[in-house]
């Protein structure tokens, strides 16, 4: 009745002609008012919502207030501010004062009867549990007046609920890739495998993008002739391996070289990390195991790769022992059952389906037995560090997206820098772009290349730490004696040692000098000689005979690091390698124990110097101690006076060299060699200090800087700085 009587009101109907519809009326009359709220049926008597909400005193007052901020707008913003500042207030103010003042009485009608419905649904649960008779209370409430009534009370919510549902359901399909899911979301998606959104039906990558590990690739080829066409492997009965397993060093391409077998063959690729199998849940990783190749199955052919298998596929704890004695706890039994579904999904994994499954570690020994049994990784292939052919490619590669100049020659810096992965030479195109940019050059030079390498290896520029002009000089003469001596045996002898690149005296990192050396053939370095190795020790001994050379007797420790190194290469000639007469069956010990800390790009001799010790025994004849000693000092002896009076020949060269490497801060292997040519041996002192500026290059007039004072001496010592 009420309802009929809400109904009536909403017709604007005056009170008389409601009570006429009333009495009219003939239908089942209920007496509900007592569960209904006053303010449902009846309307506010508001005037018209559109006429009540525009008055032409508040328009004028709002144009007015918007054109001022319009003009300040045009003023700081200019006019694409102002045009959406306008749009803007337009907007805001057709909501504010004419949307909700219209949707207004319309929306406190709704909320009274939704209201009212709730109140009574709640009445009539608690007459249900206080009356008692809990079915005839239902029987009651769904034939309270009629099945039409109760239908037409549940189409309002009904309707709400479905709108609900459709909102949510839209607005999820038409989300981003990269959107942010709730944390409601994450726990749905909690127990999937997150390969449906690392799945690349073409990963872009090819073989012609790899470069410096042509082995590998040679490898791989069979594979991706099997995913191109898996039949013909079928019918000839050839079964491709099961599993790839990809090792080496981080950095060395083995995650592009998986994605380059999936981009050559043109197949999906599915790529997941090991760490994401692993939860704090126990089942969460084997589900993700079972649903990754399901997936891969589905979508055949096809390729998985897990990264970092090595947190996936550890060692189980107790296998081969018989203690078991170690700490069992969830973590360990999910990481072992993620493991064991790994296992079966190898072990039932059908090669005909056309489904490749490959794995990169850099820790192989961490691996578990059974997971590298054959059956499960048929093929293993060692990812090496690229040699010096492998490093031009790659520098070529990458020297391709940058704009590098013409003059560069990269094939320098792939020699010179051995050891180094893909990651880490894209790394120094990248760190040379940098500092071309920061230089300001257009593009990028050979002195940001050499500024890229050096704060790789060594390490940035010590600003406000600068030796004073003494401790430049003595620097200074031990590293191009060391240089020198190398150039001066290569001119002379014919020496296979390596040359100078380039000398600075700019601190850098932990250190206040460095040289680097042109680094020789890779086959150079395999099996060196006994000629080489004294040459080698010749130049070692450089640094101190060049400090003799200019100081005389006044040496210092400047040169103690090549000193070092040329004690122990002396000993190995003379025992380890017995390349001194007669031969010597003598363990010897390293006089010390010490980290070598490279300065520059290493060379293979300056790593091989320190890395035999396997070969230390303690001595066989400790009679044979004083003779070892001795026959090694003097074998130090006779290369040290050889290059002392190698030097001495060169006097005004080497004094030349120190001269312009201080005034310079930096002096090149070609500097050194134009010196070399234009002081020739016995050139007397007195030439170069009768020079207007010595510590300056006729091809090199941009250098300024302050020259150093000489005194000749007239001992035979030499002169001091």
């Amino acid at each position: 009745m009420f309802i009929v009587y809400a109904f009536c009101r909403a017709l604007r109907l005056d009170e008389n002609e409601a009570e006429a519809v009333l009495e009219e009326y003939r239908g089942p009359r209920y007496e509900v008012e007592r569960h209904m709220m006053s303010s449902v049926g009846k309307l506010p008597e508001y005037p018209h919502p559109v006429a009540s909400s525009i008055s032409s005193r508040m328009m004028v007052e709002l144009g007015m207030l918007t054109a001022v901020m319009v003009a300040a707008a045009v003023v700081v913003g200019g006019f694409l501010a102002s045009a959406v500042f306008a749009v803007t207030s337009i907007v805001f103010v057709t909501i504010v004062y004419v949307v909700w003042p219209i949707a207004k009485p319309f929306l406190k009608l709704f909320l009274g009867i939704f209201l009212s419905i709730l109140e009574r649904v709640w009445d009539n649960f608690v007459d249900i549990f206080t009356d008692g008779g809990v079915f005839s209370k239902l029987y009651e409430f769904y034939t309270f007046g009629g099945v039409s009534a109760s239908i037409e009370m549940l189409k309002p919510i009904t309707l709400v609920l479905s709108i609900m549902v459709l909102l949510v359901r839209f607005t999820l399909s038409r989300r981003p890739k990269n959107f942010r899911k709730w944390d409601l979301w994450q726990g749905i998606d909690f127990s999937r495998s997150k390969a449906e959104a690392r799945v690349d039906g073409s990963t872009g990558v090819k073989f012609n993008d790899v470069a410096g590990i042509d082995e590998a690739v040679e490898e791989l080829q069979e594979l991706v002739r099997y995913l191109k066409n898996p039949e013909l492997f079928d019918k000839m009965g050839i079964k491709p391996p099961h599993g790839v397993l990809l090792e080496g060093p981080p950095g060395c391409g083995k995650t592009l070289v998986a994605k380059a077998i999936a981009g050559e063959a043109g197949v999906p690729f599915y790529q997941m990390a090991g760490s994401e199998f692993v939860e704090v849940l126990v089942g969460v990783g084997s589900a993700r195991i079972r649903d990754l190749f399901k997936r891969a199955k589905v979508n055949k052919p096809s390729v998985i790769f897990i990264d970092e298998i090595d947190a996936l596929a550890t060692r189980r704890q107790g296998i081969f022992k018989e203690s078991t004695d170690h700490l069992y706890n969830a973590a360990t039994q999910e990481r072992e059952t993620t493991l064991n579904q790994l296992l079966i999904e190898l072990d039932g994994f059908d090669t005909g389906k056309g489904v490749i499954f490959l794995a990169a570690t850099n820790r192989k020994d961490l691996l578990d037995p059974a997971l590298l049994r054959p059956g499960r990784f048929d093929r293993k292939i060692r990812i090496r560090p690229p040699n010096a052919k492998g490093r031009l490619e790659i520098l070529k590669i990458h020297a391709g997206k940058v704009k590098m100049s013409e003059t560069v020659d990269l094939s320098s810096y792939a020699k010179n820098l051995p050891g180094w992965t893909g990651a880490k030479l894209s790394q120094l195109v990248q760190e040379a772009a940098l500092v071309a940019v920061r230089q300001g050059h257009a593009s990028i030079l050979q002195s940001d290349m050499d500024d890229a390498v050096d704060r790789l290896t060594v390490g940035p520029k010590r600003v406000g730490i600068e030796l004073g002009h003494q401790g430049q000089c003595r620097r200074a003469t031990t590293e191009v004696g060391v240089a020198m001596t190398s150039h001066l045996l290569r001119l002379y002898e014919n020496a296979e040692v390596e040359c100078c690149d380039r000398i600075s005296i700019v601190p850098r990192g932990q250190t206040l000098s460095q040289l680097v050396f042109h680094r020789l053939d890779d086959e150079s370095y395999m099996f060196e000689r006994r000629p080489q190795l004294l040459h080698r020790l010749q130049v070692l001994l450089g640094g101190r005979a060049a400090e003799e050379v200019i100081y005389g007797r006044d040496t210092s420790r400047a040169s103690v690091a090549y000193l070092a190194d040329a004690s122990w290469l002396a000993r190995k000639i003379t025992t380890i390698w017995n390349l001194e007469n007669p031969m010597v069956i003598h363990g010897e010990p390293p006089p010390w124990r010490k980290k070598i800390k490279f300065v520059g790009p290493r060379l293979d001799f300056e790593g091989s110097l320190y890395d035999d010790y396997d070969l230390i025994e303690p001595p066989v004849n400790f009679n044979l101690d004083d003779q070892v000693a001795q026959r090694t000092e003097d074998l130090l002896c006779d290369m040290y006076g050889r290059t002392v009076s190698l030097l001495r020949q060169h006097h005004a060269a080497l004094l030349k060299a120190v001269k312009v490497l201080v005034n310079q801060k930096e002096i090149s292997g070609e500097e050194i060699d134009y010196i070399l040519s234009n002081y020739p041996p016995q050139t007397h002192l007195s030439v170069l200090l009768e020079e207007e500026n010595p510590g300056s290059l006729p091809f090199d007039k941009n250098v300024q800087g302050h020259e150093l004072d000489y005194a000749l001496l007239t001992s035979s010592e030499g002169a001091v700085l």
